[in-house]
């Protein structure tokens, strides 16, 4: 059976060398923990940090704290990583509203809606399947082949895909150039009615 895993958190952390104390929740007894005693590659925990560990022994048979990770940078970790689609299902929303509303005065052709639409589509399919493919080593989808088709009015899908389906959420390089092809996208379709002048 595996060692019961505590929760407590962080009341004194000496950075320079590497070590402090943590509380466990019900306990008045200070435990001493060791940055090396985290799992991963995180960074150095801070006075009032939550933190999930198990009881070991030093050389002395004094309790330490073993196997620990840093709750409180988990969930700040999590939360950074959704509020960049968050933002792109947020701008996907207004630009399909506003482009619903554009056709409907008749500042938007039709078929710009109707190719958004499908190619939305099939850009959240192509999101799927290459999810699938990574999961089970099977030959993927260029990230190419995903920008030209956010590029060419599939964005709005692309977001929806980094949303729910959580991939190609967290690289950085991709989402660079994911958001240089919605600002292309939008900026060609707000060209429109100039051009129909």
């Amino acid at each position: 059976m595996a060692p019961r895993r505590l929760e407590g958190h962080i009341t004194k952390w000496n950075d320079d060398r590497g070590f402090g104390f943590v509380l466990p929740e019900g306990n008045k007894q200070t435990i001493f923990i060791h940055a090396k005693a985290f799992t991963g590659n995180v960074k150095r925990p801070s006075v009032g940090d939550r933190v999930s560990f198990q009881i070991g022994r030093d050389r002395q048979k004094r309790p330490i704290a073993i196997h620990a990770s840093n709750l409180t940078q988990e969930a700040a970790q999590t939360s950074t990583a959704a509020n960049p689609t968050r933002l792109g299902l947020i701008l996907a929303a207004v630009f399909m509203i506003a482009v619903i509303a554009l056709v409907w005065f008749s500042v938007l052709p039709v078929s710009i809606l109707v190719m958004t639409l499908i190619l939305s589509s099939f850009t959240f399919i192509r999101y799927a399947m290459d999810k699938y493919a990574a999961t089970h080593q099977l030959k993927r989808t260029p990230e190419i082949g995903l920008h030209l088709l956010a590029l060419f009015c599939g964005w709005p899908g692309a977001a929806l895909a980094q949303h729910f389906l959580r991939h190609k959420s967290e690289k950085n390089a991709f989402r660079r150039t994911f958001w240089i092809t919605v600002a292309l996208n939008v900026f060609f379709i707000s060209g429109i009615p100039l051009l129909a002048k």
